[in-house]
């Protein structure tokens, strides 16, 4: 598959284009694909119709490398290929299964990251519960040097899972989140096909 990258010049006339690809707002970030045919953009591995295939790795690696998050306003997405190649009808199909693939997957992260989060709270919580332990004991009860020792290990082990825990929180979903917010603007983005030399 090959790649065009293009960059926005403020003061540059805009392509004449349908309705659809008028002139971009400063705040949304264009990312503009060269296309040889529509497969390019899906899997080689794939035969079903455009509207449920799977989407090329090429592509949402290529659209990763290029994303940057812009939470002020949004992404369009060009796709530019010879104009004698270009049907409308296909290309309204195209861009539902681009739009669900992204919503779908947005979905998922965001399940992923509740769940991951949800199971981190079953690290502090007993965490938290070992140092009211051990504090417990340590002041109710005359202990002696062994029980004492012993009864300090709650200490250990309940700031073990309060950390872990945290860190499984805050932490490890971080690339997830990452994940998430770059499918959920991805899933509002403005998808256009342009014929090559607008």
């Amino acid at each position: 598959m090959s790649f065009l990258d293009r960059k926005k010049d403020k003061n540059e006339k805009q392509p004449a284009q349908s309705a659809a690809a008028s002139e971009l707002s400063s705040d949304i970030r264009e990312i503009s694909i060269a296309l040889d045919t529509y497969d390019d953009i899906f899997s080689d591995f794939d035969p079903r119709p455009y509207s449920e295939r799977m989407l090329s790795s090429d592509l949402l690696l290529e659209l990763t490398n290029r994303y940057v998050r812009n939470p002020s306003g949004g992404a369009e997405i060009r796709f530019i290929m010879p104009k004698n190649l270009r049907n409308e009808a296909e290309e309204k199909k195209i861009e539902k299964r681009l739009r669900d693939h992204f919503t779908i997957r947005a979905a998922e992260l965001e399940k992923k990251i509740r769940d991951s989060r949800r199971r981190a709270l079953f690290f502090v919580a007993p965490g938290i519960s070992f140092l009211f332990l051990q504090s417990y004991l340590q002041f109710e009860f005359p202990l002696s040097f062994i029980s004492k020792v012993g009864v300090d290990l709650f200490l250990v082990v309940g700031w073990f899972l309060i950390w872990s825990g945290m860190e499984r929180f805050f932490f490890r979903a971080y690339d997830e989140e990452k994940e998430f917010l770059k499918n959920e603007e991805f899933k509002k983005a403005k998808f256009l096909f342009l014929s090559l030399g607008e």
